[in-house]
């Protein structure tokens, strides 16, 4: 009995192995200049499994443009492509040209006539300088464009560039559009200017080309794909640096055992950007504080717990125009904690898990605080200050649309709400397209 079992269990493992071997696939095309439709050699390749981020599969393109993949195991893989001078095709980059292709391969099959089309890219440069037209060397500078985010139309940074020791800068990895350049000192400490007038202190303000202290007043620079212009130097401005200070009052507030964390956030323009350019901080120990080094500009004066938790406990706007702001006010409170619901109208069974929720404070055009529905669509927010928010709805289930946004009975959506403590908010979605 042994002896003859054997040669059946050879046989099942010989069976279970065969069953689990899938024949591979190859894959093959051809890679062109989006423009011309000329065939582009050496242009690399790659293909990454559907979701992922490591290429799995390289491969290079010949005289011809052609390119092939072999051995691929089925399933679904980005097909990603590069070469020098030309955008970067793939899941990991944005804008126009940059869009990966979604490849699906069976087990054994031959995928041909793949076309890959690379955008030749634009290019900007130019120098920086100061205001006697001195270059300035290790100046940041990023190139900008219009675009939207879930809290509307912001300033999106598309290309960075750090200038040399001559001042000199080149941005390139650029699509064709309408931008915007801009310079900053990307150090924490600003930039003494020596002989200042009247002996206060200045720094180099962060400037749009040619020599602009915001968007509204910059000139944008149109660029066309495969387009490479020069020229495009830089005046860093020069401006005077502020105190803020004041004094804290809290109001029913516990003392804090490790002092208050004070933030002063630039709004409008830089906020719009994404960039940290003048965001400043200071500790509290008691109750007086005084920020240094402080721009002119709009700001929102934050101030947190020293604590572990950093709740937020009051909110101020602050304007600096040509002098130290002092004396101010600043009345602390205790953080609230936003609750709701989001719901669908209708009978209809949609997973409402996933659904986001966030509180933009307006004007600053980031979100401050954010959250997630649950199963049963409950969600929390918070802590936050208590204050008036813009509340962003995203993520929604296929197939749904936001209809309203109700605090107290009342429908918020777009425009700001009053978040006061036990405050609900209700999240009321519907099935089918929006009318408008």
């Amino acid at each position: 009995m042994v002896w003859t079992a054997i040669p059946w269990v050879a046989a099942a493992l010989w069976l279970q192995g065969a069953a689990e071997f899938v024949q591979p696939g190859r894959i093959e095309g051809r890679v062109v200049d989006a423009l011309s439709a000329e065939p582009l050699a050496r242009a690399r390749l790659y293909l990454s499994r559907a979701g992922g981020r490591e290429a799995s599969y390289g491969a290079a393109s010949d005289a011809d443009g052609r390119f092939a993949f072999e051995n691929v195991q089925p399933g679904a893989y980005t097909l990603s492509a590069e070469k020098v001078g030309y955008l970067r095709q793939g899941a990991a980059t944005r804008g126009p040209g940059s869009a990966a292709q979604i490849v699906k391969l069976a087990a054994g099959q031959e995928l041909t006539g793949l076309l890959v089309k690379l955008m030749p890219q634009a290019v900007v440069s130019g120098r920086i300088l100061d205001e006697e037209g001195e270059p300035l060397p290790h100046i940041g500078v990023t190139v900008l464009r219009q675009g939207y985010g879930e809290n509307g139309r912001r300033l999106v940074p598309v290309g960075y560039a750090e200038a040399n020791d001559l001042g000199e800068y080149r941005v390139a990895q650029l699509p064709p559009g309408r931008y915007y350049v801009l310079a900053y000192f990307r150090g924490w400490m600003p930039i003494r200017v020596l002989g200042a007038p009247g002996g206060r202190a200045q720094a180099l303000a962060p400037t749009f080309y040619p020599s602009a202290p915001e968007e509204a007043s910059a000139t944008p620079v149109e660029l066309a794909a495969g387009q490479e212009v020069g020229g495009f130097d830089i005046r860093m401005r020069r401006t005077f640096l502020y105190r803020v200070s004041g004094r804290l009052v809290a109001a029913g507030v516990p003392p804090a055992a490790r002092g208050r964390v004070i933030v002063l956030m630039p709004r409008g323009r830089w906020s719009a950007s994404g960039l940290d350019l003048v965001s400043k901080s200071a500790v509290a120990e008691q109750e007086n504080f005084e920020i240094r080094d402080v721009p002119p500009g709009s700001y929102l004066l934050t101030v947190a717990s020293g604590e572990r938790s950093g709740a937020p406990l009051a909110r101020q706007p602050v304007e600096v125009t040509n002098g130290d702001v002092e004396g101010l006010i600043v009345t602390l409170s205790s953080p609230v904690e936003v609750r709701g619901v989001v719901r669908l109208e209708g009978a209809a069974k949609v997973d409402l898990r996933g659904v986001r929720v966030s509180l933009s404070v307006p004007g600053l055009r980031f979100t401050q605080v954010r959250g997630q529905a649950q199963g049963d669509g409950s969600f929390r927010l918070g802590p936050v200050v208590r204050d008036s928010y813009e509340v962003l709805v995203s993520n929604l289930p296929e197939g749904t649309y936001l209809k309203a946004i109700r605090l107290a009975g009342q429908d918020v959506l777009g425009r700001a709400a009053d978040l006061v403590p036990g405050a609900q908010l209700e999240i009321v979605l519907a099935a089918g397209a929006a009318q408008i």
